[in-house]
């Protein structure tokens, strides 16, 4: 899916915004997104995926600890958050953080800010996208 990244504002003054893309308003994709690392294309897909899609001026919404849980499982799908599996001793799944109805940790989580990967996890992470999801 194509979206514009652009700074976010939301109620209250509070704006978000991607470091490749400071004050533009770039369209890009999902590949083009992981490549800049855009985070307001990660946070228009966080929203989404709450129920309340990106409007400027929106409140960020309460009730995320649901939306929380879908995010993670997809991070999980990709081997992020949990053990790998390797045959190697004391290996733990990260520094997962528990979910809250807070937003500005919900946003945090869709950056991979919120919770602390492995080493292992990332690579493995990385190998899952060269490989188109394999």
């Amino acid at each position: 899916e194509t979206m514009v990244d652009e700074p976010l504002k939301f109620q209250g003054g509070l704006t978000k915004r991607s470091y490749f893309n400071k004050n533009g308003h770039v369209s890009i994709d999902d590949k083009q997104a992981l490549m800049h690392s855009s985070n307001v294309y990660m946070f228009k897909t966080a929203l989404k995926l709450a129920g309340d899609p990106y409007t400027s001026g929106m409140s960020l919404p309460n009730n995320i600890a649901d939306a929380g849980r879908k995010l993670r499982k997809g991070l999980n799908q990709v081997g992020l958050g949990l053990k790998t599996g390797i045959d190697l001793p004391n290996e733990t799944p990260g520094q997962i953080e528990p979910l809250t109805n807070n937003p500005g940790n919900y946003l945090d989580l869709a950056i991979g800010q919120y919770d602390t990967y492995t080493p292992l996890q990332l690579s493995q992470y990385v190998s899952t996208i060269a490989n188109d999801g394999y």
